[in-house]
């Protein structure tokens, strides 16, 4: 196999690397079926949101019984191509959209 091929197939598996991070770097918006609480996070931490026992999101349905988060109904808000920019995003939501759920700053 030859240096041209090879630096194609080196592009190929750097294009694929891109691809899947690009599906992390995104941020997103959960919201209460039962009211209008509202978070927003990036991707890399939904696990954690859906998972931790002190999570906000988690407090909020265990102090209001009746109240679901909708991890189904994930609303995708902004996308970026690196880290930096996505939390740059992410605090712009925050700041702009103030969602009860997100911890104030």
């Amino acid at each position: 196999m030859g240096v041209e091929a090879e630096g194609r197939r080196f592009k190929s598996c750097a294009n694929k690397v891109k691809e899947v991070e690009a599906q992390w770097l995104v941020a997103y918006k959960l919201q209460c079926n039962s009211c209008e609480a509202s978070y927003i996070g990036k991707v890399e931490r939904i696990k954690e949101y859906k998972t931790s026992n002190s999570s906000a999101c988690f407090q909020h349905m265990k102090n209001n019984v009746r109240h679901k988060i909708d991890y189904d109904g994930i609303e995708i808000i902004d996308r970026a191509d690196n880290n930096m920019k996505l939390q740059v995003k992410e605090l712009l939501h925050i700041l702009n959209q103030k969602p009860t759920l997100n911890k104030s700053f």
